[in-house]
């Protein structure tokens, strides 16, 4: 462990402590000066980098009585410096968000200024929470990377951070934009729709459409006594029941003993059945007793 010495408070600092939750050097960048040589062993002994030149990827860190104009009109933001102090301090990782530059003012940091004013960190209030979830419904396929939250922070959705935006809607927002999917909501449909759905299907079957037209209501005894006749055919045996059998229209009705002539495979009894029936009408009454 590192020794740092700081208002004579010996203290020991973890030498991960500027480690990122991937295990990675946390990589800060400050402009050329005293600061920067002060801050140098307290960032790389405890796990953490110093960049020579500014990286897009790097925490900008600035002294709060040293920002210039030209910084704020980089439109960039900025961590105190107090930052690196504090954490080496009280030997944990603290929540950079606090020590963000409000408006990039030489002004104090939230750390120090929650500390004269007794204030608490900043916390996420309702208006910040709307404006989050109403800004991601647009692009919610983006949440997982890092570009629409940078682009959030530049058009100044909320005051906090990009990553404090990123961490506070994966942790308690996600699930509320989900709800408000459509996609999620049952569709309601009308009892009265439902109604005339089930009457209109009633009159496009064909089946009851028939029987609506049966005379005196034909029970399923009926029915099925006229498919007999008709030895499964549904149209005849419909004609059966609307007209009645006229024998000098419709072609024989088989009767039992000659059903019983057909099963017995008596080859003797077949030339009679095909005079009475025909050929075609053995083969439809086979294929009917067979299914039975």
């Amino acid at each position: 462990f590192a020794r740092y010495m700081d208002g004579g408070v010996n203290s020991y600092t973890s030498p991960v402590l500027f480690l990122n939750t991937k295990g990675e050097p946390m990589r800060f960048y400050i402009r050329p000066g005293p600061t920067k040589i002060q801050l140098q062993p307290l960032i790389t002994r405890s796990g953490g980098v110093l960049c020579r030149t500014q990286e897009s990827s790097a925490i900008l860190l600035a002294d709060p009585g040293e920002t210039s104009i030209a910084m704020e009109r980089a439109r960039q933001f900025y961590i105190s410096t107090q930052y690196i102090h504090d954490c080496v301090v009280q030997n944990q990782q603290l929540d950079i968000e606090n020590y963000r530059f409000s408006n990039l003012q030489p002004a104090l940091t939230r750390a120090t200024a929650r500390k004269h004013r007794g204030q608490g960190r900043m916390c996420y209030s309702l208006e910040d929470d709307a404006a989050i979830i109403n800004f991601i419904a647009k692009c919610r396929h983006e949440v997982k990377g890092n570009r629409v939250w940078q682009q959030m922070e530049r058009q100044g959705i909320t005051t906090h951070s990009w990553q404090s935006m990123k961490d506070r809607f994966l942790k308690h927002l996600q699930y509320k934009i989900s709800d408000k999917s459509p996609v999620r909501k049952p569709k309601k449909i009308p009892i009265e729709e439902s109604s005339s759905s089930e009457h209109n299907i009633s009159q496009t079957s064909p089946e009851p459409h028939m029987l609506k037209k049966t005379p005196n209501k034909k029970d399923l005894v009926e029915v099925m006594k006229a498919l007999l006749k008709a030895s499964g055919d549904v149209s005849l045996a419909l004609t059966y029941l609307l007209g009645g059998y006229d024998r000098n229209v419709h072609r024989p009705i088989w009767t039992r003993q000659d059903d019983e002539k057909l099963l017995s495979c008596d080859s003797s009894a077949l030339p009679q059945l095909q005079e009475k029936y025909g050929a075609q009408g053995i083969s439809k009454r086979q294929a009917f007793l067979k299914a039975m």
